[in-house]
């Protein structure tokens, strides 16, 4: 019986993990949806700017 438990345990455990992780996606998904969020992820993380605007990027001290 304790290796019955014990597997059960681990699937409990592996279905928590798994409903965590679907929930963070579809927030993600959620947030994909948003132009605005859109735009600061572009600005932010692939250096896009706006019409006129000039970036300038700092890399972090060593």
């Amino acid at each position: 019986m304790s290796e019955q438990e014990r597997k059960q345990n681990e699937a409990q455990v592996e279905l928590r993990e798994t409903k965590d992780e679907q929930s963070e996606l579809k927030e993600q998904v959620e947030r994909l949806q948003d132009e605005e969020y859109i735009a600061n992820l572009a600005r932010n993380e692939l250096l896009f700017s706006k019409d006129g605007e000039i970036i300038f990027y700092f890399s972090p001290e060593e």
